[in-house]
């Protein structure tokens, strides 16, 4: 799929004329989104036309409130899109349309997210972590 036809797809999201970073997994504690709250929030206030953020994840209830009140404290609420329920011809749009998939995670078992980003290839992706997996070598 090329990136004019993932954006066409995206349609769905309203992202087709945006330009995003993208996270997909689940929102427990060791997926790290509050740094990348926090890391975004800095990026925004330097960066005014930075790409917005869009988390596709199963929006857990347990997580999922202080999340959103973090993105409320840190101003960053209006630039982030929370989609839930992707089927797989969707996804690969939404990571082929992304500016760059951003995977904060401290810790995995298997690198899962890195392999499938190597498969499809989005532009670019950015880890906010101490070290790479060993899945990656």
């Amino acid at each position: 799929m090329d990136v004019e036809t993932a954006k066409l797809q995206t349609r769905k999201y309203s992202l087709q004329a945006k330009r995003y970073f993208l996270f997909v997994g689940n929102l427990k504690p060791h997926k790290n989104l509050n740094l990348l709250f926090k890391s975004y929030a800095l990026l925004t206030a330097r960066h005014h036309e930075a790409p917005d953020l869009v988390l596709v994840s199963n929006m857990d209830k347990q997580w999922m409130p202080a999340l959103l009140e973090l993105a409320r404290k840190l101003k960053i609420e209006s630039k982030i899109h929370w989609i839930k329920d992707v089927d797989d011809l969707n996804l690969r749009a939404l990571y082929v349309a992304a500016e760059a998939l951003v995977l904060p995670s401290t810790e995995e078992g298997f690198d899962y997210l890195s392999l499938k980003l190597w498969l499809v290839g989005p532009p670019s992706f950015v880890r906010i972590v101490r070290h790479f997996p060993k899945s990656l070598g």
